[in-house]
């Protein structure tokens, strides 16, 4: 699958459709949408044109809250499993969305309404947007590897928090449904994961907790949970986040996790296919020193304050 979308010309999508019966075509008014450009400066000579004045490329927008965006908003295409890797080894993709038609590329986001290049601020979470064209420029060849090596732990972060969050008719296919960017990333970060993780960074990928507050997940009863470690967030029903910042209560001061070094090693980890079975099995075995902490519901959704305490050898 992965050599099929990343050497496609282009990906065709339909962002908005519940099911493949809707088609991909909408009745639409297309007036109220597309800007026209006028040549208001075609007989003006260079020289006499204000230094505001601009190429003679001018673009009168419709007054409609689809103008200023250009972003595509969510759909329920974004809602499935297998599509988060179909979107991130596609090169190219022209998406028709809810009245307009969208544009992503490895260079710019463009629609209908907004032809011009799409602003990550007017993203809902420019951080995932750009984790996520980061590791889309690394598999297509586009963007300097080493970049990604540095920045793979925050952007493996945002990957598994968006897979997390996805469904899949068949909980068996939660490996199999991401396989193609695994594979990718292997060959870039040349380290083979393992139970969906990096070996690199592994601490840091081990805070992980699950969202409780995801509305879907509220409403929708689940059924099925991937067999998993269970220090795996593949073992995990829910959407997974993570928890990236400690705050310092002496110098009242946040520190990001990647200014942090771990306390613990890893002396072993091992993990296998479950025989006879879908799923995963593993173990692993830390070093270190710790201390007695009684964990609340409420510190997952906050800071929490470190204070020093004696070390138990463990």
């Amino acid at each position: 699958m992965g050599s099929v979308y990343n050497r496609a010309l282009f990906t065709l999508a339909v962002a908005d459709s519940e099911q493949h019966s809707e088609g991909t075509f909408r009745p639409r008014k297309t007036r109220c949408l597309r800007p026209f450009r006028i040549d208001r400066l075609k007989d003006v000579p260079y020289r006499e044109r204000e230094i505001f004045d601009g190429e003679e490329k001018f673009y009168i927008f419709p007054n409609t809250s689809h103008i200023h965006s250009g972003i595509r908003p969510k759909g329920p295409l974004d809602t499935r499993g297998w599509i988060l890797q179909e979107q991130l080894l596609s090169p190219r993709i022209l998406c028709y969305g809810n009245g307009e038609i969208f544009w992503d590329c490895l260079t710019v986001s463009v629609s209908e309404s907004s032809p011009i290049s799409t602003s990550l601020l007017n993203d809902d979470n420019p951080t995932e947007k750009w984790a996520l064209k980061l590791l889309c420029r690394a598999i297509s060849g586009s963007a300097d590897t080493q970049i990604l090596r540095q920045r793979l732990a925050n952007v493996w972060k945002v990957f598994t928090q968006n897979y997390s969050a996805r469904k899949l008719t068949l909980i068996s296919d939660k490996i199999v449904a991401m396989k193609g960017i695994l594979n990718a990333v292997e060959v870039i970060a040349d380290e083979t994961p393992i139970s969906g993780m990096r070996r690199t960074d592994l601490w840091s990928q081990l805070l992980w907790y699950k969202d409780g507050l995801s509305k879907r997940h509220q409403i929708e009863e689940i059924h099925e949970v991937f067999p998993a470690p269970s220090w795996s967030w593949l073992g995990s029903e829910h959407p997974v986040a993570y928890q990236n910042t400690l705050k310092d209560s002496k110098a009242h001061e946040l520190h990001d996790f990647t200014d942090l070094q771990p306390r613990v090693s890893i002396d072993d980890i091992q993990v296998a296919n479950a025989p006879g079975q879908v799923g995963l099995h593993g173990k692993i075995t830390l070093k270190g020193s710790c201390f007695r902490y009684r964990l609340t519901w409420d510190d997952l959704h906050r800071a929490p304050v470190w204070e020093a305490l004696e070390p138990i050898e463990t």
